[in-house]
């Protein structure tokens, strides 16, 4: 019952939302957004209460991830949220589209689209558990107390079988159905509401010492998405290696249907300083887009540290979505930040910086 109250919309938002079409332009300005990778998870007072702060704060984007998340998860008192593929790999549950449904109607009522990762690399018997490990027997290991390249899913990445299955979850996502949108158009059509589909968070991360055994890997799912999206302007993107040996690589950049890099590290601010600005190169020799989409700062000088990095993006001229909002924050003890902590100020005056200045490449589809 709880679950039910908690995706019900309320009528008038998805009449309003249908009623007024949002007009698709490229935005020349650099921009910000944020990562809250489970915010459809939440309670909705304190969903809302979350997009309210991302709006006030003039971040653009918003991204999630489709994977299980338990109740109460880090303390926001989120629901339990099942994975799409929760018993067998292959068959889908809906309860996490229909409510990543509804927080696409709220966040687009306060300017907001989404980036919507596909799976998280990480419930791969990592940090969790998720149906393809049990079907595929993948070494899982606690990765709160044993280093995460001691799962090594490399299998995942090379063999037919889950490349195959995989490949079925990605059109499953892209062909769900909006029913909270007047027509109930399939996602893939959504470019109002979405911004980006990233393949996985952080595919490959922690292989073989953060090198991709199978750097083809995002091509070719991005060659199956853009099959099956047609010409649709939401941008495919690779989700990200989990550093800068795996995020910038010269097969994403050679490959025709990736639209966007995106670029994940938090080895510090001397690593995005010194490797940031030649995946900017890569980018516009390509002519392809980067963006910034995974940093983060923990401990007592943390918002300091996220304000250095976003120094350096800004002077780039490079858009980026700092880790995490939520609610609440963790303070120092975590790279989690909220409304009553320094760091959302440091993040709210960079993002306002960043809209001040004009992009070191055009992004389209952003209001």
């Amino acid at each position: 019952m709880q679950l039910l109250k908690y995706l019900l919309p309320l009528a008038m938002s998805a009449s309003i939302s249908a009623a007024q079409p949002l007009e698709e332009r490229d935005i020349s300005s650099s921009w910000a957004g944020v990562n809250s990778y489970f915010l459809h998870a939440y309670q909705k007072s304190d969903r809302l209460a979350v997009l309210d702060a991302v709006k006030d704060a003039k971040l653009k984007t918003l991204r999630i991830f489709i994977s299980h998340t338990l109740q109460n998860n880090k303390d926001t008192g989120s629901v339990n949220m099942p994975d799409i593929e929760p018993q067998q790999v292959g068959t889908y549950d809906d309860t996490q589209l229909r409510a990543i449904d509804q927080l696409m109607l709220e966040a687009r009522e306060r300017g907001i689209k989404l980036v919507i990762a596909m799976h998280d690399r990480y419930q791969l018997g990592c940090w969790g558990n998720d149906t393809y490990v049990s079907k595929y027997k993948l070494p899982a290991i606690d990765c709160a107390k044993t280093p995460a390249a001691q799962n090594d899913v490399t299998f995942f990445y090379q063999d037919a079988s889950p490349i195959y299955d995989f490949d079925n979850r990605l059109t499953y996502i892209l062909q769900h159905k909006n029913q909270l949108i007047s027509g109930s158009p399939q996602w893939k059509d959504l470019s109002d509401y979405i911004f980006a589909f990233n393949i996985q968070n952080e595919g490959q991360g922690h292989l073989r010492n953060n090198i991709a055994p199978v750097p083809k890997w995002w091509c070719d799912r991005s060659k199956k998405m853009r099959s099956i999206m047609g010409d649709s302007k939401i941008l495919i993107s690779t989700g990200g290696g989990n550093e800068f040996p795996n995020s910038d690589i010269p097969e994403n950049w050679s490959c025709a249907t990736l639209d966007l890099i995106d670029i994940h590290s938090y080895s510090g601010v001397s690593e995005w300083r010194n490797k940031a600005p030649i995946a900017l190169q890569h980018a516009q020799a390509a002519k392809k887009l980067v963006l910034f989409e995974e940093f983060g700062a923990t401990g007592s000088d943390k918002a300091s540290v996220v304000g250095q990095h976003i120094d350096i993006f800004n002077g780039l001229k490079v858009p980026w979505m700092v880790w995490q909002i939520n609610k609440p924050g963790k303070g120092a003890a975590d790279y989690e930040f909220w409304t009553n902590e320094a760091t959302f100020g440091v993040v709210k005056q960079g993002a306002a910086k960043a809209l001040s200045i004009s992009a070191a490449q055009t992004f389209p589809n952003l209001v």
